[in-house]
């Protein structure tokens, strides 16, 4: 769940996670110790105002939990397979606050996109790997990401998309995957 700006909420039935959670949030500080901080961790404490914007939304998050579910779905079931859609393990489930999808031709379709008037985004172009804040443990090249990070693009994922704009975006990608999947053929 986000706020409007900072502020987010993290749900667990777990102490040691809350415990873990709770120490992340204040800078990684120690339970025992509020002046020793004994991990990594951020500022991530919240004011009222967006405390406020999240207990409002809890009040519908089951509801939009499933609308977005249902649009995955849709997406799922209609775009072309010439798009390498995300898949939800076994026994899990996603909240899809993202909807990703696969492209070798991804800035292409980003273009064709925005051309179209639907937003997407390449949220993740630089893996942790290749950036300077990490350089130090970067020993080794790890290609999985590298490549993802050149071909995976989020379409529009959000639980107030109307019927009528899922079948505009889909309509796009599809047309866009039939002129690439016609030349391969």
């Amino acid at each position: 769940m986000a706020a409007y700006g900072d502020g987010g909420a993290v749900f667990t039935n777990n102490e040691s996670e809350n415990a873990l959670v709770q120490s992340c949030r204040d800078h990684g500080m120690s339970p025992e110790d509020h002046y020793d901080n004994v991990r990594l961790g951020m500022t991530g404490r919240m004011n009222s105002f967006q405390a406020a914007v999240l207990m409002q939304k809890m009040t519908v998050f089951k509801k939009e939990l499933q609308d977005r579910y249902t649009i995955a779905s849709r997406y799922d079931n209609e775009l072309s397979p010439y798009f390498r859609k995300q898949r939800v393990l076994d026994g899990c489930k996603s909240a899809y606050a993202l909807y990703t999808i696969n492209c070798d031709n991804r800035d292409e379709l980003m273009a064709y996109l925005k051309e179209n008037n639907i937003g997407c985004g390449a949220y993740y172009p630089r893996p942790v790997n290749t950036q300077t804040a990490y350089a130090k443990w970067n020993t080794r090249s790890l290609p999985v990401c590298e490549k993802l990070s050149k071909t995976v693009l989020s379409i529009p994922m959000h639980p107030y998309l109307s019927s009528e704009e899922q079948t505009y975006i889909i309509s796009k990608m599809n047309e866009f995957a039939s002129r690439y999947m016609s030349k391969a053929a």
